[in-house]
């Protein structure tokens, strides 16, 4: 049998790792402030 940390499997927990795999702090405060001053039209 395996023994091993265990880390509960939720959608925080996912959503912080994917991030900070995939998409750096830096890009998301820049995409962010980016989307923020979208308007339409």
């Amino acid at each position: 049998m395996m023994e091993g940390s265990y880390e509960e499997f939720t959608w925080e927990n996912f959503k912080r790792k994917f991030l900070a795999k995939y998409f750096s702090e830096t890009a998301r405060e820049r995409y962010g402030e980016e989307f923020l001053k979208l308007h339409q039209g």
